[in-house]
């Protein structure tokens, strides 16, 4: 059953969504995978959704997600890089991250538990990557850092995957011991969490419309 958190959520999404597709790919290299990304985690929230209203087991449409995005991410991610040892280790990544969820799928195929550990490792993953990236941020003249479009979308992937990484930490320990507050931690901290991903991430695709000034 949709609460208010759950409205909020689609809101923002729907709305960042819809202004991803409105910015040009001309000022954001990769652009395309970050709008799959949105598009597929939208499919993946809705059936979420579904698999709650139904109460059947909402995590298993995570572990297709999360190593879906996490490949879509590191394709962008080597569409804004220059440097081939970055793009290398890059791909590599690829390889050894699948590996992973792969051998975890074998461990635990019943898939019922939330994927915290495939999470916490795109997490980690992630947030080394955007750091690498930032270094790489040129800006234009006359034009503060801040005007730029990557600038803001690497910072909602910063914030978003480094607070996450600490939330997984917990969660599952607090869906064993005290499912309420599991549930409460969840709506505070995961759903606020999503909330800037998105609403940053929207302020980063208008930021595009200075990009085209120059």
């Amino acid at each position: 059953m949709f609460t208010a958190y759950d409205v909020i959520y689609f809101i923002i999404y729907i709305i960042c969504l819809t202004v991803s597709f409105k910015t040009t790919t001309r000022s954001i290299p990769g652009l395309s995978y970050i709008r799959l990304i949105l598009c597929c985690g939208f499919v993946t929230e809705l059936a979420v959704s579904i698999c709650k209203y139904y109460r059947i087991n909402d995590n298993k449409p995570y572990y297709l997600y999360i190593p879906l995005e996490y490949c879509l991410l590191v394709l962008f991610y080597v569409a804004n890089t220059q440097r081939v040892f970055l793009k290398n280790f890059l791909y590599i990544s690829i390889v050894l991250y699948l590996t992973i969820c792969l051998t975890l799928a074998l461990v635990h195929p019943q898939f019922t538990t939330y994927p915290s550990l495939i999470y916490n490792v795109s997490c980690v993953l992630n947030t080394l990557w955007v750091t690498f990236l930032f270094f790489e941020l040129v800006s234009i003249d006359d034009l503060p850092i801040t005007d730029l479009p990557l600038f803001w979308i690497y910072t909602s992937f910063l914030i978003f995957y480094s607070g996450i990484f600490f939330f997984n930490g917990v969660y599952n320990y607090f869906l064993v011991t005290d499912s309420l507050l599991a549930k409460q931690l969840r709506n505070l901290i995961n759903t606020g969490l999503n909330y800037v991903l998105y609403a940053t991430l929207t302020y980063g695709f208008l930021c595009s419309k200075n990009i085209k000034r120059y």
